[in-house]
């Protein structure tokens, strides 16, 4: 048996509490070496950043959310939160 001395991939921090950095260092180390990657990983962000808009949208037409704020800005930020608080 061959023993690495990588140490092994641990995507959580904590049980059940991702570590987001790590996962998207891979996926960009697989979106650049394949396309079916790229593919899978832009769909899953484009619905993503979709569904926050349609909740937003939904939440100003209930008048749970403020009318004037910019529902694309703030998906934005919202999608993006996370690697600002890595940061």
């Amino acid at each position: 048996m061959i023993q690495s001395s990588m140490k092994p991939l641990n995507l959580w921090e904590v049980p059940k509490k991702i570590d987001y950095k790590t996962l998207h260092l891979l996926l960009i180390e697989g979106i650049q070496k394949y396309d079916m990657i790229s593919e899978i990983y832009t769909e899953f962000f484009t619905n993503m950043f979709d569904f926050i808009k349609d909740v937003i949208n939904e939440g100003i037409n209930q008048s749970v959310i403020r009318s004037d704020i910019n529902p694309t800005i703030v998906s934005e930020v919202i999608e993006n939160y996370d690697k600002w608080e890595q940061s």
